[in-house]
């Protein structure tokens, strides 16, 4: 299932790497809803990693497109955000950005 959010971006850490070239980054979406301000972390995961890390910016308005992923680990339940597509709605900015094939599950 997709979901989508929009927000502004506030920060975007270092790409990962992990085994198998595994790379990795997180950034966090800031949202106005209502009154008050939340923080959003997503991940984005192999060439959509690349794709941020190349594309986007720290205040750049964007409309998030992404999956919920959960998964147990020693008896706690973990829930990720991944981040797959964007739309930037800042002015001058790339229209889109869509890493085929790496559409989560």
């Amino acid at each position: 299932m997709s979901y989508q959010l929009e927000g502004t971006v506030e920060k975007i850490g270092e790409v990962q790497t992990f085994k198998n070239d595994f790379k990795k980054v997180e950034l966090i979406l800031k949202t106005n809803e209502g009154e008050y301000s939340n923080l959003i972390k997503f991940e984005a995961l192999n060439k959509v990693a690349m794709k941020v890390t190349d594309s986007l910016e720290e205040g750049q308005h964007i409309s998030a497109s992404f999956s919920i992923r959960g998964n147990e680990f020693n008896g706690k339940y973990y829930n990720n955000l991944v981040m797959y597509k964007w739309d930037a709605l800042n002015e001058g900015a790339l229209d889109s950005v869509e890493v085929l094939n790496e559409i989560p599950n």
